[in-house]
């Protein structure tokens, strides 16, 4: 089984200094280093333009590391929307302009091709392809949501399927909910006894961890528990030692290797949490009311992929 990371880095348009430091010292550049000592594994990241801006201008050493990962084949740079849109919320012209913003960065920095894109707050329109292809975007990160919605049963969200709008391809690579919700909260046995689930329901896959690196220092109690406690550490020496029944990979590498699942068309979707949101209170009241039942009957785990907000 393969299993690959991903981690998504951002911070709005002139928020203070002070911000994007903090952020900088506690959860971006410890992580980076951690992940630097582990020699077998991989890593996708994804930075915002402003990010990007931020360390380019503040810290050489960032930019250092990142250019030595690359070069050994061992990172994998994300693009996307450079200034973090909601992609379906502006027009088509203005998102592949910032997309090709981005990426043009990442080339002229590191002298990467990124043809990765993080879809910011992975809000999904089924339009959405041809913006990508245009752009020269080859794969997409995606919320498991969008797949459920559209027939895909758990077990089946492995490895990565195709989208097309009017001819226009591209891969969607579903983010792993369980893995996402374990990490970095559960103990490190815990989300191995995860991934060798995995591995036996399915040796020959492929498994996304896909978060916010804001999880891996910001949040509360992280600091202590990441870094302070050593689960970063831990983590990466359990994926380090079971490196060969695991496999990390970056996604470009796991997409040259890999056939894709099938085919598939998401409506229009986010994370689940997110359409919540997007209901005016009352229908979001009674949305969370009617997930209760289900769950209380029993009947969740069946229809949960139709049983959603809106955006």
């Amino acid at each position: 089984m393969k299993i690959a990371l991903a981690i998504h880095n951002h911070q709005p348009v002139g928020n203070f200094e002070e911000i994007f430091e903090d952020a900088y010292q506690r959860a971006y550049w410890p992580f980076l280093q951690i992940f630097a000592r582990h020699q077998r594994l991989k890593l996708n990241l994804h930075n915002s333009g402003p990010v990007w801006e931020f360390v380019a201008r503040s810290h050489p050493e960032y930019m250092e590391l990142v250019a030595r990962l690359v070069g050994e084949g061992r990172l994998e740079l994300l693009t996307g929307a450079y200034y973090e849109p909601i992609l379906a919320a502006i027009s088509e012209e203005d998102g592949v302009g910032q997309i090709g913003k981005l990426t043009s960065f990442l080339k002229t920095s590191f002298g990467c091709e990124s043809r990765g894109l993080w879809l910011a707050e992975r809000v999904w329109e089924p339009h959405l392809p041809r913006a990508l292809a245009r752009a020269g975007v080859k794969y997409c990160l995606v919320d498991g949501e969008g797949l459920r919605a559209a027939g895909k049963r758990d077990e089946e969200l492995t490895g990565y399927f195709v989208t097309e709008h009017l001819g226009s391809p591209v891969a969607v690579v579903p983010i792993n909910r369980s893995l996402r919700w374990a990490i970095p909260f559960e103990p490190v046995a815990n989300v191995m006894r995860l991934l060798g689930q995995h591995h036996s329901k399915n040796p020959d896959g492929l498994v996304l961890f896909a978060d916010d690196g804001e999880k891996f220092g910001l949040w509360p109690t992280t600091q202590e528990t990441v870094y302070q406690k050593g689960w970063l550490e831990d983590i990466f020496t359990a994926l380090d030692r079971f490196s060969t029944l695991v496999e990390p990979v970056t996604l470009g590498r796991a997409l040259e290797t890999t056939r894709p699942s099938g085919r598939v068309y998401l409506p229009t979707t986010a994370y689940s949490e997110l359409m919540g949101w997007a209901l005016p209170p009352r229908a979001n009241r009674k949305l969370d009311r009617l997930v209760n039942k289900l769950r209380f009957e029993g009947l969740w785990d069946r229809y949960e992929g139709f049983v959603h907000g809106t955006l």
